[in-house]
């Protein structure tokens, strides 16, 4: 599996669940609705407690009234007064029922519905002599209003805590989303870029510990390692080689290089006569020729500095030779330009071929190239985010059909209007409009002392059946220099129609792969660009 599979797979994996900070606001409000309805219910448990007790001691109290205000009508017989006495009671709902029994058993009175349940049986007495007794059943309290009245002052305090647990549970989650969003961004880094910024290992939580092995296993991968472009920075001017100067070595490491040189000295001249260590020419008292700081002079100033990307897309590059003319040196080659190159053989025919069937323009830009400073996954991802706003904004000028492959670089298609070339002309003022608000947004992020990314520009054209290949084949070209300026094809460079139009031939250098770049279109062109670039670059 390729490591563009690998972080598709990865993305649709993460994107098939919830999110934490997901999860953790749906587990605040529910925890909040859980207390919400247990307090509720208890609440109600607690009212309807409370009135029940209250149900049951008036009930003790009315019964005890009652019996004692029945008393006087049931010794003078007064039947009558009892029923209406009762019945006064049922119809101002204090009471739903109640009945009156003589001593012997025989009821007296009844009014409303007493039920089939065991009611409480109150005496009836007059001077410890017993008349009767009393059953009575006293309607139960209703708790609805109080209920009412309790959401309504309650509901208000319960939105706000509702809000607060929503705010709180998307802060707490956001929190605990945060290593694992690193963790996730260094590993999508290291399965595109190979590379990856190192994460917090000094956390004092389980992060830490995993943060601090993600480290260890990738410790050579990690961004913050002196990468090849550094180290090529780093390296003194001259030769290439750094100096050690003559008296940064002891005495005795001296006499050590002094018997190796002076064994390389025989084993090269094949002569077992060459002298000894003490001869002037290697005699520590003389000069030390050895190790001395490299002398200032035309072939020293000449000799190439080799870095690792050249000897990675390049041959062995011979030894430079010494020339003693010094005079000849001072006499450079002139530079290989579009306007002393003559065009490859059959590509001119190519070119002809080509124009009878459709053609398309790639503006491609590479967003991955090798010499990538130190930056995080987070500002890299909003780096990319704003370059896109910016070839947004030239392609709503010149046009184009804008694509990001997987490893977020940047494709553009221009395939009309045919006439003329005009799509690749298009495609090359765009290319030249975007470079230039790409520079100015940099220059004013180095200014803020904020870091930017290197991108590496490329306009190709060919056939449009050839689509496919012609995107690989730019990609490619992307990936084998690094340029100050942007890079056209062979195919673009020895257009007629586009030399005629928008090329300016000395301002096309030779690349070693066979491309040109570009520092600049014709005059009329790059003119109108550069008000462009100016005007855009003032709202960037």
């Amino acid at each position: 599996m390729t490591n563009s599979n690998r972080t598709h797979t990865l993305r649709q994996h993460m994107q098939s669940r919830v999110s934490l900070v997901q999860k953790t606001i749906l587990l605040s409000l529910t925890v909040f609705a859980l207390s919400v309805l247990a307090l509720g219910s208890m609440t109600y448990l607690h009212l309807e407690a409370a009135a029940g007790q209250q149900h049951k001691h008036q009930q003790q109290q009315l019964g005890s009234q009652l019996a004692k205000l029945s008393a006087p009508l049931i010794l003078r017989h007064d039947l009558i007064s009892l029923n209406v006495s009762l019945q006064e009671l049922i119809s101002s709902n204090t009471i739903t029922g109640a009945a009156i029994y003589n001593a012997d058993g025989k009821m007296l009175a009844k009014a409303g519905f007493l039920g089939s349940r065991e009611l409480d049986k109150f005496t009836i007495r007059s001077n410890d002599v017993m008349l009767g007794n009393l059953q009575i059943k006293i309607a139960p309290a209703n708790l609805q209003p109080s209920w009412q009245a309790l959401i309504q002052l309650l509901w208000p305090s319960s939105l706000a805590l509702g809000l607060l647990s929503l705010v709180l549970g998307w802060w707490f989650g956001s929190r605990l989303y945060q290593p694992m969003q690193a963790f996730h961004e260094a590993q999508e880094q290291l399965l595109l870029y190979d590379r990856a910024p190192p994460l917090d290992d000094q956390r004092l939580d389980e992060w830490g510990i995993l943060n601090l092995g993600f480290n260890s296993v990738n410790e050579n991968r990690m961004l913050h390692v002196q990468t090849e472009h550094q180290f090529e920075l780093e390296m003194p001017q001259g030769t290439g080689l750094p100096v050690i100067p003559a008296s940064a070595l002891e005495g005795n490491q001296q006499e050590g290089f002094d018997h190796e040189l002076h064994d390389l000295a025989r084993e090269l001249s094949n002569s077992p006569d060459l002298g000894d260590i003490g001869d002037p020419l290697l005699s520590s008292s003389g000069p030390n020729y050895g190790v001395q700081a490299p002398i200032d002079t035309a072939f020293t100033r000449q000799v190439p500095i080799l870095t690792m990307d050249d000897l990675k897309h390049t041959g062995t590059p011979d030894d430079p030779e010494p020339v003693n003319d010094l005079h000849t040196l001072a006499i450079e080659e002139p530079t290989a330009t579009l306007a002393n190159t003559p065009a490859p053989a059959g590509l001119q025919a190519e070119i002809r071929a080509a124009d009878e069937n459709p053609l398309v323009s790639l503006l491609y830009i590479n967003v991955n190239t090798r010499d990538q400073g130190p930056i995080i996954a987070q500002e890299k991802h909003h780096l990319l985010k704003a370059y896109q706003k910016l070839v947004d904004q030239v392609c709503a000028i010149y046009g184009g059909a804008i694509e990001t492959e997987e490893n977020h670089d940047v494709l553009v298609t221009f395939d009309k209007p045919h006439e003329h070339m005009t799509h690749c002309v298009n495609a090359l003022c765009a290319a030249q409009f975007f470079f230039g608000l790409y520079k100015a947004y940099n220059q004013q992020r180095l200014l803020a002392g904020k870091p930017s990314l290197n991108i590496q520009i490329v306009v190709h054209t060919g056939p449009l059946e050839d689509s496919d290949d012609l995107i690989n084949e730019a990609a490619e070209l992307s990936r084998q220099q690094r340029l100050q300026d942007m890079m056209i094809s062979r195919q673009v460079a020895y257009h007629p129609e586009l030399q005629q139009r928008v090329l300016e031939l000395d301002n096309c250098q030779l690349l070693d792969n066979g491309a040109f770049s570009l520092s600049r279109l014709s005059s009329d062109y790059q003119d109108l660009l550069n008000m462009q670039i100016k005007h855009f670059s003032a709202s960037l």
